[in-house]
């Protein structure tokens, strides 16, 4: 969990830089960006599981999920409208202006990973 937002932040950005140049390259980042989200959601959920007490994990774990359909449906919905507000651009353009977006989304990640990892060293958590 340390990591694997600056591998997202990574993909993103290059999913920005090489949006409408060459679909080797998106695949090749898609397969990045892939492997990172599948390994930050199982460290998720792992330290869900790891932090809340037996009774609650069953409910910390459901609310997880819950929250992972919701943001996927959002994440398409706002998508959709960000490409129909640039309707005078090309789609090369619009999709790179998208994941420009989409790069400051994992740079608050970031952030955020680096602060939970810093006010959890005291509590001996194992490098996920």
């Amino acid at each position: 969990m340390r990591y694997v937002p600056l591998l997202v932040l990574t993909a993103t950005v290059l999913f920005a830089i090489f949006a409408g140049h060459s679909w080797v390259a998106v695949m090749l980042i898609y397969m990045i960006m892939s492997l990172a989200f599948t390994t930050l959601s199982s460290g998720v959920s792992n330290e869900i599981s790891r932090i809340l007490p037996a009774s609650q994990i069953g409910s910390g774990m459901g609310l997880f999920q819950l929250m992972q359909f919701f943001s996927g449906a959002f994440g398409v919905a706002l998508a959709a409208s960000a490409l129909q507000w640039q309707s005078r651009l090309s789609l090369a353009a619009a999709y790179s202006n998208i994941y420009w977006g989409l790069s400051f989304a994992a740079l608050i990640a970031v952030a955020s990973a680096f602060a939970y990892r810093r006010s959890s060293i005291g509590g001996n958590l194992a490098d996920a």
